[in-house]
């Protein structure tokens, strides 16, 4: 009998898997949800160093003023 599922390769991880679906669970998973601004700013722009969010979470960190500026 033969698949009709045929695995070709390695699976590359989805887009925006290590991302945070919201601002509000980024900042949860960066321990700073009720940390003053200043404090989440720095944390955001950190994880901006490494990561690229989702659409989403660019704009709500943008409307938050939490983004630095391009994001």
């Amino acid at each position: 009998m033969s698949s009709r599922f045929i695995e070709e390769g390695p699976v590359e991880p989805a887009p925006h898997a290590d991302s945070p679906a919201t601002a509000a669970l980024l900042l949860c998973a960066l321990d700073v949800s009720f940390q003053p601004v200043d404090v989440q700013r720095e944390a955001v722009a950190a994880w901006l160093e490494g990561h690229t969010p989702r659409p989403r979470v660019a704009r709500e960190l943008r409307q938050r003023g939490l983004a630095p500026t391009g994001v």
